[in-house]
C-alpha cells in the first residue's frame, strides 16, 4: 500500500474464532446442506483446521466427498492443495 493511504488507515486485529465457534458454523452449514454431521466430528475438524474457518469448511467438504455418511471416528481429509504441497515437501526433503 502506498504511504499516503497507509497513514490514513487503521489496522484492526481480528482474533481467530474459538473451536466452539468453528464447530458451530460447521454444524450450521451441514444442516443447511442437509448433511448429518456428528458434533464430535465437527469438533475434530475445528481442531484440525487450527481455528481457520475457511480451512475447516474445505476439510469438511473434502471429508464428505471421500466418505459420506459421516461417522464420529472417520479419518479427516485434507484439501487437495494441502496434500499436493505435503507431497512436494516430502520429495524435496
Amino acid at each position: 500500500m502506498i504511504e499516503p493511504v497507509r497513514s490514513r488507515c487503521l489496522g484492526v486485529r481480528v482474533p481467530a474464532p474459538t473451536l466452539e465457534a468453528v464447530a458451530s458454523v460447521l454444524l450450521t452449514v451441514a444442516k443447511k446442506e442437509s448433511l448429518a454431521l456428528p458434533p464430535v466430528l465437527a469438533q475434530r475438524v475445528a481442531a484440525a483446521s487450527g481455528r481457520n474457518l475457511r480451512r475447516a469448511l474445505l476439510m469438511l467438504e473434502a471429508t464428505k466427498v471421500s466418505s459420506y455418511p459421516f461417522t464420529e471416528d472417520q479419518a479427516l481429509q485434507m484439501p487437495d492443495w494441502e496434500l499436493y504441497i505435503a507431497s512436494l515437501a516430502k520429495e524435496v526433503a
